[in-house]
């Protein structure tokens, strides 16, 4: 896109983590990962929206309590990795940040914080605890639906295993993308780690050492510079918070009717399910003069396309060289497992490389993926034969040592507590509540939504077993709370419709106490309009039906959570 001087490339990020991206550049300007090991006491904040296909983590949660330490869930479902923690605290969706308000409020005032790590390391402490003192445990329990009590047993819990522990912050969660005061929750999330000093210490937030690979590290002769686009992409500049390289690709959805977009190219990307609005988004996508896809399946979107260009799938191909962050960071390489299967597939790089070539750009594209992971391995230090043998590599020189601070990349080199980039950017400097931009009407419950631990949006129904799996456990009923159910005459099983001013959809219902009674959830990954999918079609309600295409105005980020549904027996 660079090569062809547009900007207009778009991720989903503004529908995944934008919030955290802009939380983690604005307040510490390097990037953290749990280190859940040698962890005391963690919570678990909001991990139903993205459980994850993580073995690994479930296994970190299992050995943590094994050790003696504590696991919360503090959620509005009990999701399944839950049921591997000591409590589920069940907290009113989109009132998150008012928890974590109440926990940094009760640590302020009884000095239960890590003083001595925030006076070396923190800006605008001062500022921060005059704004949060008021946040008491008795004023997150209003808010939340939490005992007074627990909220204060929650922040003691953490401040005596402190600096062996965290609050957890999933990428691609709700906290990056459910509700009006999402960013906030981030923010508030960062920081409360902080107070609690467990930045690179075992058990807590650590910051891994990686080698940074710039343009020097490529040789111009081999792999010309390409430049910059001289425009913006569209929807620039709307939010002003807006992580700088996540293009807002529900903004993009628009254009075409606008006359501001003409060619559509969808690599691996299935709008009219996994974007929400379905029907409009439909719509806008139906308005491109031209479509082109590039997938591994017959999608939706792939139907509307006046060509698909077929893609080998992740197990046929080699992909480019990356790191894995962790305590000691390596360098990583997804390599082929199986033979290609179709003979007119091709893997995504040369599908990439074929289309520069027919634009008259195939003077950026003379390298070959081999010469790329070969730079790559020698900026990094390891063997690419290493690699393509082994799948990682440990990049020397890059294995922290716990217990030193790490370099934080902001204005102040230090963690922004009280942060004039939120101000200039429309939030209060320091965290503050932010009510939800919409609220119950009459009988309606707010529509929640979160991944299962064996599907990733809708692209892991294409496989048999997996879909399988899904089948077998009826894993795409509702939920509903029992009470809630049984006052509307609903019982486990039945067919009841969700609608809203958006769509509507049928689904069948699992009524359980496993979910607050204000709220219903259904997954995203099913609601599959595409035959071609045969695994996949007719199972399930389309999430994306129900929701509301909309934005945080500071971050971007959008707000799947802000939705409320009615609900109601079929055929009562």
């Amino acid at each position: 896109m660079n090569a062809l001087g547009s900007a207009n490339y778009y991720t989903d990020t503004v529908l995944t983590d934008m919030d955290i991206l802009t939380g983690i550049t604005n307040t510490l300007g390097v990037f953290p990962a749990p280190h859940a090991e040698g962890s005391k006491y963690i919570v678990l904040l909001d991990k139903n929206y993205y459980e994850g296909v993580r073995p690994a983590e479930t296994e970190e949660v299992i050995r943590v309590r094994e050790n003696g330490g504590k696991v919360v869930v503090v959620d509005p479902r009990l999701p399944s990795i839950g049921t591997l923690a000591d409590e589920w605290v069940c907290v009113r969706p989109g009132f998150e940040l008012a928890f974590l308000l109440g926990v940094m409020g009760h640590l302020l005032n009884n000095d239960f914080y890590d003083k001595a790590f925030v006076e070396a390391n923190g800006s605008g402490f001062e500022a921060f605890a005059e704004s949060v003192r008021s946040y008491d445990a008795a004023w997150a329990s209003g808010r939340t639906g939490i005992p007074e009590a627990k909220i204060a047993e929650i922040a003691e819990g953490l401040a005596a295993a402190a600096p062996h522990c965290y609050v957890d912050m999933q990428w691609a969660g709700a906290v990056g993308s459910g509700y009006r005061n999402s960013a906030e929750t981030v923010r508030g999330i960062i920081l409360l780690n902080a107070m609690l000093g467990s930045f690179n210490q075992k058990g807590g937030w650590v910051f891994p050492l990686g080698p940074w690979v710039d343009d020097s590290a490529f040789d111009p002769t081999v792999f010309k510079p390409v430049g910059y686009p001289q425009s913006y992409a569209i929807g620039a500049g709307v939010h002003p918070l807006a992580y700088m390289y996540a293009n807002d690709c529900q903004a993009v959805m628009a254009a075409p009717a606008e006359g501001a977009l003409d060619v559509a190219l969808f690599f691996g990307s299935n709008p009219l399910v996994d974007y929400p609005q379905a029907a409009m988004t439909a719509q806008d996508v139906g308005k491109n003069d031209f479509k082109v896809v590039v997938d591994s399946f017959m999608t939706e979107t792939a139907k509307t396309a006046d060509y698909v260009l077929p893609e080998t799938t992740y197990l046929e191909r080699r992909g480019i060289v990356g790191t894995a962050t962790a305590p000691a960071t390596v360098a990583t390489l997804r390599n082929p497992v199986i033979d290609q299967v179709h003979p007119e597939t091709k893997p995504t790089y040369r599908i990439i490389v074929d289309l520069a070539e027919a634009c008259g750009l195939g003077e950026y594209f003379s390298f070959t993926l081999d010469q790329l992971n070969e730079t790559y391995c020698a900026a990094y230090g390891v063997s690419y034969d290493a690699l393509k043998s082994d799948g990682l590599a440990p990049i020397p020189g890059c294995e922290l040592e716990f217990g030193n601070v790490p370099a934080f990349a902001t204005k102040s080199g230090k963690i922004e507590f009280a942060c004039e980039a939120y101000a200039a950017g429309g939030m209060s400097a320091v965290p503050a509540w932010i009510e939800l931009a919409v609220s119950a009407s009459g009988e309606s419950l707010r529509l929640i939504t979160g991944d299962q631990v064996f599907q990733s949006k809708t692209y892991t129904m294409a496989s048999d077993k997996l879909a399988q799996l899904a089948k077998d456990f009826e894993a795409d009923h509702v939920w509903m709370v029992t009470s809630r159910a049984a006052e509307l005459g609903i019982e486990d099983g039945d067919v009841v419709e969700l609608s809203n001013d958006s769509g509507s959809v049928q689904v069948k219902v699992r009524v359980t106490g496993r979910i607050r009674p204000d709220a219903v959830y259904l997954p995203p990954h099913y609601g599959c309009e595409s035959e071609e999918i045969r695994t996949a079609f007719g199972f399930g309600a389309l999430h994306k039906a129900l929701v509301t295409r909309q934005a945080e105005p500071e971050s971007g980020s959008g707000m799947l959570q802000e939705v409320f549904v009615n609900v109601k027996k079929v055929g009562a």
